[in-house]
């Protein structure tokens, strides 16, 4: 049985493969820009870059399947799994080292997180967000400088899409970000999803415990921007160990959460970002709407009805198996039936759980 795996860098397909596995966020969009608005807006918004892959060589994407870190990726219903392989990994990690682990809501010092490693549009329009409206407390981390050029053409080209300012920009924010803030303690982050064990325990030793303990809030700012679906990575994880509330990006993310069995607090924070098609304002938005929350933090966490919503979150992450059956439930029978006759090279790649596939199908 053969296949490919499609990764941030792929550039072409091979036509002769039975299984397309993509345990990652797909491929980097190359925006093109000088267009005029509403051409852009065509073309980027809901753009889905494997799509691309097989139409430049003039292949149909439907006729082949596709197991992917993504959920509810608009047009691959048909022919997908829904497997969050970084998500589970990171899971069953921290079972392993530190399956007692309890939240120590005293620690709670600041209002916000919001950890910002490779320059990506959504980070930009983040730290755009926060530089425009001041928070108390907020903990970061930035890689880039206020000052990077290209960082600010971006941002200016992203606003102008969102309709956030024109272009002579008369109104709307300003366009300025944070300044860089990088922290010694991210030299620790794995970066593959089939980490060495040590390096994932050093990471989560010091980030979750350094920037997430301390903090009621976090900003998960998973790898999704311009397409219509969403993915939950590790990035959650640390957000929930931590005992913080999440705003996260990604489109539906909030009711794939909630179908997952988490909590997604949408009595205390405004999700409806969620659902907008323009991915400029789905952020933009997940901040702009909730900027009252980041002062209400220490009521918030002080809630003991709260605190125990958070930790009901962190038991669920600690039931690997039940939240691998609620994965699998949101998967449409006829692809569970096509994941399972794939069952050989999942397992060859180490996919958690998927020598189980055809057990867990039986819950379905």
């Amino acid at each position: 049985m053969k296949y490919q795996f499609i990764n941030p860098d792929t550039r072409s397909i091979d036509t002769d493969v039975d299984l397309f596995i993509m345990p990652d966020h797909m491929p980097e969009v190359r925006f093109k820009s000088g267009q005029a608005l509403v051409n852009a807006r065509l073309e980027y918004f809901g753009k889905n870059t494997i799509v691309d892959l097989f139409n430049n060589q003039s292949l149909n994407y439907t006729n082949y399947f596709f197991v992917l870190d993504y959920v509810n990726l608009q047009g691959f219903d048909s022919c997908s799994f829904f497997y969050p392989a970084f998500f589970l990994r990171t899971v069953v990690d921290y079972q392993k080292f530190v399956p007692d682990y309890v939240i120590d809501f005293s620690k709670k010092q600041h209002s916000v997180n919001c950890a910002m490693n490779k320059l990506r549009s959504s980070r930009l329009i983040v730290s755009c967000w926060f530089c425009n409206n001041t928070v108390d407390g907020l903990q970061y981390t930035q890689s880039w400088t206020s000052s990077d050029s290209h960082a600010i053409q971006i941002l200016d080209e992203l606003f102008q899409l969102g309709g956030l300012v024109d272009w002579t920009h008369e109104y709307g924010p300003m366009i300025k970000m944070l300044d860089k803030k990088w922290l010694n303690y991210r030299n620790a982050r794995p970066e593959h999803y089939l980490s060495n064990t040590s390096n994932e325990k050093n990471f989560f030793l010091s980030e979750v415990k350094t920037m997430f303990d301390t903090t009621a809030i976090s900003i998960v700012l998973e790898p999704v921007f311009w397409e219509h679906g969403s993915m939950i990575t590790e990035k959650y994880v640390h957000a929930v160990y931590g005992g913080t509330i999440p705003l996260i990006n990604g489109y539906k993310i909030y009711d794939v959460l909630s179908q997952l069995g988490f909590d997604t607090f949408s009595d205390i924070i405004d999700t409806s970002s969620q659902y907008e098609l323009d991915p400029v304002l789905r952020v933009w938005n997940m901040l702009e709407k909730n900027k009252d929350v980041f002062s209400q933090w220490k009521n918030l966490i002080s809630d003991q009805s709260i605190q125990n919503r958070l930790i009901n979150n962190l038991n669920l992450l600690k039931t690997p198996d039940v939240l691998f059956r609620n994965i699998i439930k949101l998967n449409t029978i006829d692809s569970l039936k096509k994941a399972i006759s794939f069952t050989q090279p999942l397992v060859e790649n180490k996919f958690l759980y998927a020598d189980m596939l055809n057990v867990y199908s039986q819950n379905q």
